[in-house]
């Protein structure tokens, strides 16, 4: 658990005294207990370079240079879709963008 899911457990069960996650970021700094945080301590840092972005998909098309009919939403068979990555993987949604069919 982290210090900021203490705090808000601490919280919403209505302790009669709670305790501020930065209070438990000193309390672990003290006690030297940094290497048993997730990311033992250490700040998220953003992934920059060519890794990154729209570098990531070969063959992509930019959203400005689809067709002008898809745009009107008057012929079935234009598609839209999104894509969500987590720790734990992808989550991928399709949507037809005149029926709505997803």
């Amino acid at each position: 658990m982290t210090p900021e899911e203490i705090a808000g457990r601490m919280k919403l069960e209505e302790f009669t005294q709670s305790v501020s996650q930065q209070s438990i970021y000193r309390f672990i700094a003290f006690k030297q207990w940094r290497h048993r945080l997730p990311r033992k301590g250490k700040r998220y840092r953003q992934r920059k370079g060519a890794e990154t972005g729209a570098h990531l998909i070969p063959g992509r098309v930019d959203i400005d240079d689809r067709p002008d009919i898809a745009n009107e939403n008057s012929e079935i068979g234009h598609w839209e879709g999104e894509t969500v990555y987590d720790q734990d993987g992808y989550f991928v949604t399709l949507v037809e963008r005149v029926l709505r069919l997803f």
